[in-house]
């Protein structure tokens, strides 16, 4: 599921539907105001009925941090599924208080001038990556 947290685009959209080629009719998505409130309900933080199952999903963030982990680290040893990857605006990333909240952090190394990837390619990789290291 993809939550889209924040003010952007999102269905129904002609720059999405162009951008997703069609795919937004069948991914499941949500529209939420907070990505703090989505990593609350992902975690099990906020209430649940009586008798839910607590949703210990692992959070990863991806975006260049001092606590960062290569990408290129992640084994079973760091990666648990469920998980959920956040991934942030091109401009300004993700919100210390949002990176604060994960569970692990990882980047992308970049050489060369522009020390940035961009966030589809990004979220490519990683996910790539993490469905690589759990040997799903």
């Amino acid at each position: 599921k993809i939550y889209l947290c924040g003010e952007m685009e999102y269905p129904p959209s002609a720059k999405i539907h162009k951008a997703a080629v069609g795919t937004e009719a069948w991914v499941p998505w949500e529209k939420c105001d907070s990505t703090l409130e989505v990593i609350n309900e992902l975690k099990g933080v906020r209430r649940r009925p009586e008798g839910s199952a607590r949703r210990d999903i692992q959070i990863i963030a991806v975006e260049q941090s001092k606590e960062s982990t290569d990408y290129r680290l992640l084994t079973t040893d760091n990666v648990r599924f469920p998980c959920a990857l956040i991934l942030g605006n091109e401009t300004e990333g993700i919100a210390k208080k949002v990176l604060y909240q994960a569970d692990l952090i990882v980047e992308l190394p970049m050489f060369g001038v522009n020390k940035s990837f961009n966030v589809w390619g990004s979220a490519a990789v990683v996910a790539y990556k993490i469905l690589e290291s759990l040997k799903i």
